[in-house]
């Protein structure tokens, strides 16, 4: 990989480097991304929750950018582990409150 960037910034590239350059790439990221999954799986539901609100809020500055597909898709990821109580919490926030009888 080293020596493709190296190649890289020569000028004395061909196709075949470049193919085997963003590869390594991908596969570093999907190594570091999987890695980072399993920590984050790892951890005990408060732990989780409190990360999980703190990645809605770093990514909230990432709205007004151009890649709001990119944006879209961090956002199903994130939802997903909470939605189930987001509806509680909306379904309980609509009913009136609940009265004891007489």
């Amino acid at each position: 990989m080293e020596r493709t960037r190296r190649l890289a910034n020569s000028g004395e590239v061909s196709s075949q480097h470049l193919v085997g350059f963003f590869k390594d790439e991908c596969m570093n990221l999907l190594w570091r991304r999987a890695a980072r999954w399993l920590d984050w799986m790892g951890r005990d539901e408060p732990e989780r929750q409190r990360a999980e609100s703190q990645w809605i809020v770093a990514a909230r500055p990432l709205c007004h950018l151009q890649y709001a597909v990119a944006y879209s898709s961090c956002l199903q990821r994130i939802l997903p582990a909470a939605r189930w109580k987001l509806y509680f919490k909306a379904a309980t926030a609509t009913l009136p409150p609940r009265r004891l009888s007489q």
